[in-house]
């Protein structure tokens, strides 16, 4: 019985020793983590200082491109920061849109210890990490010292679009006054033109198709140049936003029209969610629109009117304008 005894009292101790050691850590560890797009290229990863500052001595700011949610995902990774203990907040510059997670990771030194004799011991407490005479304190919790939520740059729409278009310059061809101007490429026969992802496309929509070309003469107005919209300029993560973003970059951005057409009629052929539905069928629509399909062109640009009015509305005149 007396043995007995001992062996709980020696285990309670243990006990005590390791709920201390925990709740002396959760003391360093940074709270009320936040991560924002500021200005021009930057994040801003801001938050608020440990109950117990007073043993900090540096920050480690971590960037992932997932959700961070235990010491394992970082252990191994170089911290993007090294920050002092005093600091609060630390602007990240990036390079691309890319959506980032953030983690602030503290460090205690014995030295800066206000109360040597309540911190924990090393051996017991494995979520701490020596250097030298330095203590990581390996402690990852979500919302409080790790983003939930990601973070990225905002993006120009006018300068981004305008680098995407030079790239898409339709050819050139010379006139007899000796003038040159954009001109789109020649009509590619395209077998089955029974336009995919029906639903999207009326009969009223058609019948309107046939009315106005029936009524169009030949114009010589310039055609347009490529339209890229905004959430297709940067890679997403993955899903139907994703499955497009290659469809584009494979095909529609080298201008391989044809392929193009193919590769979105059998992605609209599946259900979508109706923002990239939308703007797959409008790249169809250009498709249609480069290889001189200027009916299937018109018939995917009046299906888009109530949902881009002010842009149709511009794609469906010069379409009628080069229909010959």
């Amino acid at each position: 019985m007396t043995n007995r005894i001992r062996a709980l009292c020696f285990i309670s101790s243990i006990l005590l020793s390791v709920s201390q050691a925990v709740a002396q850590s959760t003391k360093n560890v940074v709270t009320g983590i936040n991560a924002e797009s500021t200005s021009g290229k930057t994040v801003t990863v801001s938050w608020e200082s440990p109950e117990d500052s007073s043993s900090v001595s540096t920050f480690l700011v971590y960037r992932e491109k997932q959700p961070l949610t235990s010491w394992t995902q970082i252990e191994n990774m170089e911290p993007v920061a090294i920050l002092n203990g005093d600091e609060t907040s630390y602007t990240d510059s990036l390079r691309t849109s890319q959506e980032y997670y953030y983690a602030i990771i503290t460090v205690v030194s014995p030295s800066k210890r206000s109360n040597p004799g309540l911190y924990y011991d090393e051996q017991i407490d494995d979520s701490a990490e020596s250097r030298s005479d330095e203590t990581i304190i390996k402690t990852v919790l979500p919302g409080v010292n790790a983003t939930v939520n990601g973070a990225r740059i905002k993006t120009s729409k006018n300068r981004s679009n305008k680098t995407v278009i030079q790239k898409r310059e339709p050819t050139v061809k010379e006139y007899k006054n000796g003038e040159l101007r954009e001109t789109p490429l020649p009509y590619i026969d395209v077998l089955d033109e029974k336009p995919a992802h029906e639903s999207t496309i009326s009969n009223q929509s058609k019948e309107k198709a046939k009315t106005l070309i029936k009524g169009s003469g030949t114009y010589k107005r310039d055609p347009l140049p490529v339209h890229i919209f905004e959430e297709d300029l940067v890679s997403p993560a993955g899903g139907d936003e994703y499955l497009l973003f290659e469809i584009l970059k494979t095909y529609f951005i080298k201008k391989q029209y044809t392929e193009s057409i193919t590769a979105l009629r059998n992605f609209l052929a599946q259900n979508r969610t109706k923002s990239v539905a939308d703007r797959a069928s409008f790249y169809l629509g250009e498709s249609y629109y480069y290889t001189g399909n200027f009916p299937a062109a018109l018939t995917r640009f009046l299906a888009l009117e109530d949902t881009y009015p002010e842009l149709t509305r511009r794609w469906i005149d010069s379409s009628l304008d080069l229909f010959n």
